[in-house]
């Protein structure tokens, strides 16, 4: 998505946990475009998507050591968050 200030609060909004950005990819629509088809089978909602192996693939092949610890840091939040408030 192309993400704008708006966009990220509309995201805080619809979110238990905080939105973390891992990646930023040049493009504007027309690779946003891309990137939902080429993961629509994820799709949840909107703008959510499964954190599925293919989207943990595609995005470990892009990060930075420091973007690869942030998806670990923010996959170890949201398990806490299933355990805690949804008994998972």
């Amino acid at each position: 998505m192309t993400l704008a200030d708006d966009d990220l609060i509309t995201l805080k909004d619809a979110s238990p946990l905080p939105p973390v950005v891992l990646l930023v990819v040049k493009g504007g629509e027309p690779m946003e475009r891309k990137l939902h088809a080429r993961f629509a089978a994820d799709r949840l909602h909107g703008e959510w998507f499964i954190l599925s192996k293919k989207m943990r693939n595609f995005l470990r092949a892009r990060l930075c050591p420091v973007g690869r610890a942030s998806l670990k840091a923010a996959e170890t939040v949201f398990h806490a968050y299933c355990r805690k408030e949804l008994g998972l």
